[in-house]
């Protein structure tokens, strides 16, 4: 079954509390992609994810939420 990906709103519901847009989609978007990348593109339809996927989407993006330092793109590497 093919769902929509999940949108800021819903990681909002599921976190219990408001999620600003930008940080919200951040989330989101890396978390797609990780998983994405993890299946190899195996169920997702057109860019939309089946539900299972979908769910695991939302709960990773929810963990980015509560602990942003690890998606922090600004690392120093090197002397």
């Amino acid at each position: 079954m093919i769902v929509a990906a999940p949108g800021v709103t819903d990681l909002g519901e599921f976190v219990g509390r408001q999620v600003s847009s930008e940080q919200g989609l951040a989330c989101l978007q890396i978390a797609t992609a990780q998983v994405r990348a993890y299946v190899r593109g195996k169920g997702f339809v057109n860019g939309e994810p089946n539900a299972e996927l979908a769910s695991v989407i939302l709960c990773l993006a929810a963990r980015y939420l509560a602990h942003p330092r690890q998606i922090a793109m600004d690392e120093t590497k090197g002397p």
